[in-house]
């Protein structure tokens, strides 16, 4: 794991979204997108939710397990999420395309548009103090999600706002269902 690549990555979307899809529409293959991009980034935030947790507000031995279910919570989230969002858009895109796109570029749409969303998760694990600010800034995934459909898909222009939305929202609420849902049931364990 190259976290300095990760970081160049993580930047470069939120800096030049544009840039950055033309950098994967080329070069990132699928192995190499969860290999490079997203394992790190849930490996990070399951490691900020734990410490999140763990040393809240103060350190306690009892806050261990919690932490750990916290993590694991996380992880099964982001996980579930990313491959749930790529479905649904692989399945949605046909409509708004008019043919088949290809998988590879479905699943990079959602895989590297979910980078708001996980750098959100992971500096709220920290500092769950700035939550409204982190709720302001996941809107910045509408402008990702919309350079990238720009660049990877040939959405026709009448489409491309309808279509950049519906993945815009999956991307911003299935995780938050997908996590709320885990975390009530993760409070019987």
């Amino acid at each position: 794991m190259k976290f300095d690549k990760l970081f160049g990555t993580v930047v470069l979307l939120m800096t030049d979204p544009v840039r950055a899809w033309r950098y994967f529409g080329r070069k990132s293959s699928y192995k190499g997108m969860l290999v490079d991009f997203l394992y790190p980034m849930m490996l990070l935030v399951c490691i900020a939710v734990f410490l999140g947790t763990l040393f809240g507000y103060s350190f306690d031995a009892e806050r261990i397990y919690p932490a750990v279910i916290n993590m694991i919570v996380s992880f099964v989230t982001i996980l579930c999420s990313y491959h749930l969002i790529s479905f649904l858009v692989a399945r949605i895109t046909p409509r708004f395309v008019g043919a088949e796109p290809q998988r590879h570029c479905t699943d990079k749409l959602t895989c590297y548009s979910m980078s708001v969303v996980l750098v959100i998760e992971f500096f709220l694990a920290l500092f769950p103090n700035f939550r409204i600010i982190a709720w302001i800034a996941q809107f910045y995934t509408v402008k990702i999600v919309w350079d990238g459909v720009e660049v990877l898909l040939p959405v026709p222009e009448n489409k491309r706002l309808a279509y950049t939305m519906a993945v815009s929202m999956m991307i911003l609420i299935l995780p938050v269902i997908i996590g709320r849902s885990l975390s009530v049931i993760s409070l019987n364990l």
